[in-house]
Order: C-alpha cells, then sequence, then structure tokens
C-alpha cells in the first residue's frame, strides 16, 4: 500500500519544468506576482525564467554546477531558483544574515562554483558571481539554446539546509522528482485562487510553498518590507489565502493589528511553523488572526509528519495532528524500544524515498547522523494519544540531570512563560559546584516589574534547586523562529561561569 502511494504521488508531480508550463498554458494572464502593487502574470513569469536561465549559460553555468543562491524575497528570487533547475544546477540557499564564516563554510561544503544574488556579495569569492537585478523578457521569444540539456526527475535541484544551531548546516539533496513530491505533501488546499504570503524563500518550507503555489496557478505576494505592519496590510490589500508565521513573530504581529476583531477574514490556512505555539497564543491566532490555524509536525529532512487542522485544535490544542498516510512514526525508548501509545519518548520517523544521510557529510558526521537503521532520529520527545494524534513534547537533548532528577527545559519554558507580564522564557542548565543548576532568560513586556520570578517557578514546579533568572531583551532564534539555548544562555550570563 505504501508503495503504490508513493508511486501515484510522484506521478501526479511530474518534472518542475512541465508543470510550470502546463499551469502558464492553463492561464498565461492569471498573476503569478503581486510586488510593490504591480502584478506578473503568469506568461511574464515564464518569460523571465526562459531569460535568466538564458543569462545563466552565457555566464558559464553547467548541468551539475552548485549555485549558491542568496536573494531577497521578491520575485526573481523564484525566477532565478527555477531557471537554474532549468539549466540543471543545484541550488544553495544562503542566507544573507549568516555570518562571514558560516557562508563560508556553506559553500565550502556543498563545493559551489558560482553565486547568484541581488545585493553586494561581501567578498565571497568563486568563479561565478551574478548580482541579478529586475530584467525583461519578451513573452513570445522561444526557448533559448541551453546546449541541449533537459532535467528529467532524478537531476539535482536543491539542497534544503538544517538550521545549523549546532554548527555548520547540513543538507539533504532534492532531485526534481522530490521536490516535485515535497511540494505535493506540503500544500495543503492550493490551487489557482490561493494567494499566498511566504517567509523567507532561503527556507526550505518557504521555497516549496512559493514553488508550488505557482505551479498550481496561484499567486505569490510579497510585502514591501516584511515588517509585521506592512504584512499585516499585505494580507488585507491583496487578500492573501495562505500565510505561513512562526511563533516568534506573533507578538510582533499582533501588535499590528486592530484593537478588537478578526483582522485577516480572507486567510484560509495560517500555517504556524517552527515552533508549538503556547494554548494562550493559539487562542490569540484563532480569535484575532484566523480561525483557520493550522499547526505541522516538519522536519526540514524528510518533511510534513503530520498537520493539525482547524478542528483538531479545538479539541486538542497541544496536538500536531494525525500522522501524514505517508509517514511512519514510532515512540521509542533509550533502548530503542517501542513505547504503548500515550508513553512518552523519542520521536523517529520513516518514509518512503527518504535520503540515507546527509549530502556531502564526511565519515565522522555519518557516525552521529540522525538517520539511523532507516529511520530518521529528529531529536525530538513526544507521544502518540490513544487516538492516534502526535504530541511533541521537547527535545531530547533539553531534559537535564538537576540533582538527580529529570527536567525538561521545553516544559519549564512554558510555565514561566505563563507568569503575567513575561513575553517569552528559556530555561537553560548552569555548571555548578559539585552539578547542575538551571537558569531562566525571560523578556519581560514594557514596564513590567518581574518580581519574585523564582519563587514564583518553586511554587507551581518542585525544583531540587533554586532557579536563577536572566533578564535580556530579544531570545536568540533562527530564521524559523526556533530558540537557539545556547546562545540565549551566553547572552543571558554575559560570560559569568
Amino acid at each position: 500500500m505504501g508503495w503504490n502511494r508513493k508511486r501515484e504521488a510522484r506521478q501526479v508531480a511530474g518534472p518542475l519544468i512541465d508543470r510550470m508550463r502546463s499551469a502558464v498554458a492553463a492561464n498565461p494572464a492569471a498573476p503569478a506576482f503581486i510586488f510593490q502593487d504591480k502584478v506578473v502574470t503568469h506568461g511574464q513569469f515564464l518569460a523571465l525564467v526562459r531569460e535568466t536561465a538564458r543569462l545563466f549559460h552565457e555566464r558559464g553555468i553547467r548541468p551539475g554546477d552548485a549555485v549558491a543562491l542568496s536573494m531577497g524575497r521578491w520575485p526573481m528570487h523564484c525566477v532565478a531558483m527555477l531557471a537554474l533547475a532549468r539549466l540543471g544546477a543545484l541550488s544553495v540557499p544562503l542566507g544573507p544574515n549568516l555570518a562571514a564564516d558560516a557562508k563560508a563554510a556553506i559553500l565550502a561544503r556543498f563545493g559551489a562554483r558560482a553565486l547568484v544574488t541581488n545585493w553586494d556579495p561581501g567578498g565571497v569569492k568563486l568563479p561565478i558571481v551574478v548580482t541579478l537585478q529586475t530584467i525583461s523578457a519578451n513573452e513570445d521569444a522561444p526557448e533559448p539554446d541551453l546546449g541541449g540539456f533537459v532535467p528529467d526527475e532524478d537531476t539535482p535541484l536543491r539542497v534544503a539546509l538544517t538550521s545549523g544551531t549546532t554548527g555548520v548546516p547540513r543538507g539533504v539533496l532534492h532531485t526534481h522528482g522530490s521536490f516535485a513530491d515535497r511540494i505535493d505533501k506540503t500544500l495543503h488546499e492550493c490551487d489557482a485562487s490561493t494567494r499566498l504570503l511566504p517567509p523567507d524563500l532561503h527556507i526550505t518550507v518557504g521555497m516549496v510553498f512559493a514553488i508550488g503555489v505557482l505551479l498550481r496557478g496561484g499567486t505569490v505576494v510579497f510585502d514591501r518590507t516584511f515588517i509585521p505592519r506592512d504584512m499585516a496590510d499585505a494580507i488585507r490589500l491583496y487578500g492573501v489565502t495562505h500565510f505561513l508565521l512562526s511563533p516568534a513573530a506573533v507578538p510582533s504581529m499582533a501588535a499590528a493589528l486592530p484593537a478588537e476583531g478578526l483582522a485577516f477574514p480572507s486567510l484560509r490556512h495560517l500555517r504556524i511553523v517552527g515552533a508549538t505555539p503556547a494554548s494562550a497564543m493559539l487562542e490569540l491566532l484563532r480569535t484575532r488572526f484566523s480561525p483557520n490555524v493550522y499547526l505541522p509536525y516538519g522536519l526540514t529532512e524528510i518533511g510534513v509528519v503530520s498537520l493539525a487542522t482547524p478542528e483538531t485544535l479545538a479539541d486538542h490544542p497541544g496536538s500536531a495532528g494525525r500522522i501524514s498516510p505517508w509517514a511512519r512514526v514510532e515512540i521509542v525508548d533509550a533502548d530503542g524500544r517501542v513505547l504503548p501509545p500515550g508513553a512518552t519518548g523519542e520521536i523517529r520517523v520513516a518514509v518512503d524515498g527518504m535520503p540515507a544521510g546527509y549530502y556531502r557529510e564526511d565519515a565522522r558526521e555519518a557516525k552521529s547522523s540522525k538517520f539511523r537503521g532507516g529511520w530518521f532520529h529528529p531529536g525530538d520527545l513526544g507521544r502518540i494519544s490513544p487516538e492516534g494524534l502526535l504530541f511533541i513534547e521537547g527535545r531530547t537533548d533539553d531534559v537535564v540531570n538537576v540533582g538527580g532528577h529529570k527536567v525538561s527545559l521545553a516544559f519549564l519554558d512554558a510555565v514561566i512563560g505563563e507568569s503575567a507580564g513575561v513575553r517569552s522564557a528559556v530555561t537553560f542548565a548552569i555548571d555548578a559546584d559539585g552539578g547542575t543548576a538551571l537558569g531562566a532568560a525571560v523578556v519581560l513586556d514594557a514596564g513590567q516589574e518581574r518580581g519574585d520570578l523564582a519563587a514564583w517557578v518553586q511554587e507551581r514546579v518542585a525544583l531540587p534547586t533554586p532557579i536563577r533568572i536572566f533578564e535580556v531583551d530579544a531570545i536568540a532564534r533562527d530564521d524559523m523562529g526556533k530558540v537557539n539555548r545556547a546562545a540565549v544562555r551566553a547572552k543571558a550570563m554575559g560570560g559569568l561561569p
């Protein structure tokens, strides 16, 4: 049954370039992009892909070349991605906010030969650097001569990078076929009427959604600045139907909304990505943003594992939904034994056709790979309820031993976050004489006094040692809003032992 389901999905997927042409043929006059109050039609979009592929070919980019793609949130980012796909080149996302050493490490790891960007390359030295600005294209122009190469489903397409919070990002290799398959398993109720406001396109889910919506004849909307007020305005001005948002961005986005009422009645799908929101935040989203909130459990390496629908979240607010039909999920103990329904343990996942390891990892890295024995081990803790719902309950490396007691840092984060005036909280381990103690970095609401927050926590959780509170102005997170505990600890303690 699993093999047939996978085979059917791949038949529906088809080569990316063929799907793009089919979407354009269905309605070339339909809007592909809305950007800075202007519309780019699907016919113009296809012409831009052709012209950009011709430009890249003339600059020396060839099939099999690894090309770093570092661009802003605008239509040409999607155009460049598909132009490279047409050439058979491998796209490597290179976020602009990465430090210089992190960029250099990514370029070296994946053997990048070229860089495509729309800003100052910042000292990146590669054989080919293409600074891409807006270009014009003739819709009636024929297909350019690209040396006769035609990509197929097995042609490498893009590297999906991990967050890199524990070191140099690793990556999973996507072919044209596997990327199309990821699109079909990620998008939900998207068609030619879809209007998407995407997140950062360097992030895998952002590009998957953007390209997927375009290949279904829909429209990708870009706000002017990617700040909360502009995003809110773009949703309302252009009738956005699909929006991806991290929990970390919710407070600032909520502050930009009118004082009362449902701000985004056009939203059919508000997907929360990067982390699980607390129950109070979920209620805020449903009552002020849109009732159509979806919460996935998705992994960069293998895609969407489960998806909680609005109906599921209404009855089970902490759930990540039912497990997708293409995924197998088990909860195991420290010895790898499968636990019964309702028991909390380590999550392991398997899907048909998933990679056996990370792309271009060395022998040392392979020994500690998350891909083991036909399973992927994301490092998450969770449980499967007797009803078959998946619940995510933290990270395996977020459970610390304090005085002989195992303490869940994610649980403490949630407890402290319930205190009045605490906007966000992140706990961490502190080396202490003879053992381990606990610390918590907290961001308070403006003008809020923290009071004796340590005593407040102790009243609610019987900790073996008192917790130490550090007030900070912000919590370190990655582009998807996931907390970087090591960075939070370093900032909070400021060099203290």
